[in-house]
C-alpha cells in the first residue's frame, strides 16, 4: 500500500514475490516492508517497526520551538497511523 504519497508499505508473507529472497524456503520468516519512495530506503521488521521508522520523516515536520521531542514524535506518529488507515 503506498501511504502518504512519500511510503509503500507491504507484508511479506511465504510465497510473496520478493527480490532477492526465496520466500518458499522452510526457514524464512515473514515480515513487514517499508521503502521511502523519494530516495529508495528500505527498512524491514514488524509492522511497528516499520510504522515508528515511517514516522521519523515526520519528525522535523513536528518539532517546532513550541513542541516537545515527545509531543513530536506523538504527532508524528499519529500522523503515520492516520495516513495508513486512509491508504487501506
Amino acid at each position: 500500500m503506498i501511504v502518504d504519497k512519500s511510503f509503500e508499505l507491504d507484508y511479506v508473507g511465504k510465497g510473496t514475490p520478493h527480490n532477492g529472497i526465496d520466500t518458499n524456503r522452510p526457514t524464512f520468516k515473514p515480515f513487514w516492508e517499508v521503502q521511502y519512495l523519494n530516495n529508495g530506503l528500505l527498512f524491514g521488521g514488524t509492522k511497528k517497526e516499520c510504522i515508528n521508522w515511517m514516522a521519523e520523516f515526520y519528525f522535523d515536520y513536528y518539532h517546532k520551538k513550541d513542541t516537545t521531542e515527545v509531543e513530536a514524535e506523538k504527532k508524528a506518529l499519529k500522523w503515520v497511523k492516520k495516513c495508513i488507515k486512509e491508504a487501506s
